[in-house]
């Protein structure tokens, strides 16, 4: 009895390894969206549909041909539909999946993106289908070329390629850790700077609040000084008037007691605007304002 020996056989461990890497890939695409969906930074369907779903069904369709090469077939007939079929559907699949980069408005795709999603899988898929077709004449050269495409989409996720196998739509910071650490210094540095701005402006507020606090205790002494000042002037003319009244002393000393009243008076007005000034000084520093026509308050009209 003789067994004919399927060409397929020598494929085997070939596709095991190939469907294993692209079940294993599709998996982690998965996990890729779920980061997405926690991460703050949002996304659009239109760029998942464009460069995000093609992925998951490249590594499908890599997983498909797997199993069915892997598969004890009697014949290459359902083998060649097979490719056919999966050939022919990633033709159609990949225009489809140029008609959506084309409509993303989020994100303004770059020749690398045209290359890895729309004119490698396309090319691949167009090798696939004439693999399908030549397979029952020139089986050795339809299974290296089935080989070859299954391959090459099985590597649009690998490490040279992968930002543009998982596309715009899937940038985690998983992958551009560089320039996302670079922000955060420089984020931290920005911080730093306006911690230093605000230590600096709090010392100078605390300074201009203890300058103005010390004159305005200065002139309030100097106005119990003035005060008294003021009050012995006035007991002086008093007593001046008096004493011309009674014939005891002329007019001169009269006009010269009344002129140091007059003298201290204004010095006490001086000293009031000082105190007034020096408050409004003292309220600014403290961060408020001051409007010239509100109601002065009870104490400052209780110091006057």
């Amino acid at each position: 009895m003789h067994d004919a020996v399927s060409p397929l056989a020598a494929w085997e461990s070939f596709y095991v390894i190939i469907g294993s890497s692209a079940a294993a890939l599709t998996g982690l695409q998965f996990v890729v969206m779920a980061l997405i969906a926690d991460s703050d930074r949002q996304r659009s369907m239109r760029e998942v549909d464009a460069f995000g779903t093609p992925t998951i069904v490249h590594f499908c369709v890599t997983l498909i041909i797997s199993g069915v090469l892997s598969a004890p077939w009697p014949g290459l007939r359902g083998p060649r539909l097979t490719l056919l079929l999966c050939g022919l559907f990633g033709v159609v699949y990949v225009l489809r999946v140029l008609g959506r980069a084309r409509n993303v408005t989020g994100y303004q795709p770059v020749f690398e993106d045209w290359m890895f999603h729309v004119i490698l899988p396309g090319l691949t898929y167009a090798i696939l289908v004439v693999a399908a077709i030549v397979l029952m004449g020139r089986t050795t050269l339809a299974l290296f070329l089935v080989g070859l495409s299954s391959l090459g989409l099985n590597r649009l996720f690998d490490s040279g390629s992968l930002v543009y196998g998982a596309g715009p739509a899937l940038h985690l910071p998983l992958f551009d850790a560089g320039r996302l650490q670079a922000n955060l210094d420089a984020r931290r540095a920005d911080v730093d700077a306006s911690i230093e701005a605000y230590n600096g402006a709090l010392q100078r507020a605390l300074r201009e609040v203890a300058d103005e606090l010390t004159g305005l205790r200065a002139i309030e002494r100097q106005q119990v000084a003035q005060r008294d000042a003021t009050a012995a002037a006035n007991a002086a003319y008093d007593l001046a008037v008096q004493r011309y009244r009674a014939g005891l002393g002329n007019f001169l000393v009269v006009l010269a007691a009344q002129t140091n009243v007059l003298t201290q008076r204004l010095a006490d007005t001086d000293l009031k605007a000082r105190h007034l000034a020096s408050e409004v000084a003292l309220v600014r520093a403290l961060g408020g304002g001051f409007d010239a026509g509100a109601e002065l308050p009870q104490h400052t009209a209780a110091v006057r």
